[in-house]
């Protein structure tokens, strides 16, 4: 095996040390931004769905009652008792 020499000072590998963790953090921070703008939006997603979800349980519950009423009305239930 052929050694690799390198004859660069303790000064000059720090100061690239320090570039390269400069550069990586900056990049995992970039990546991270990005990832969590992207769960925000499939979360975003996800809630309008659920709120649609709601108005149509809310709206089923209504369409419910009022054919319980119209049921109690024709067993002879005064409307007023049913609603």
């Amino acid at each position: 095996m052929t050694e690799r020499q390198d004859d660069r000072s303790i000064g000059e590998l720090l100061a690239e040390l320090s570039r390269e963790t400069s550069t990586l953090v900056r990049k995992e921070l970039e990546l991270a931004r990005t990832e969590i703008s992207a769960k925000a939006q499939q979360a975003a997603v996800h809630a309008g769905m659920a709120a649609g979800g709601g108005v149509l349980v809310h709206a089923g519950a209504l369409v419910l009652l009022a054919a319980l009423v119209a049921g109690l009305t024709q067993l002879g239930i005064a409307p007023w008792l049913s609603r």
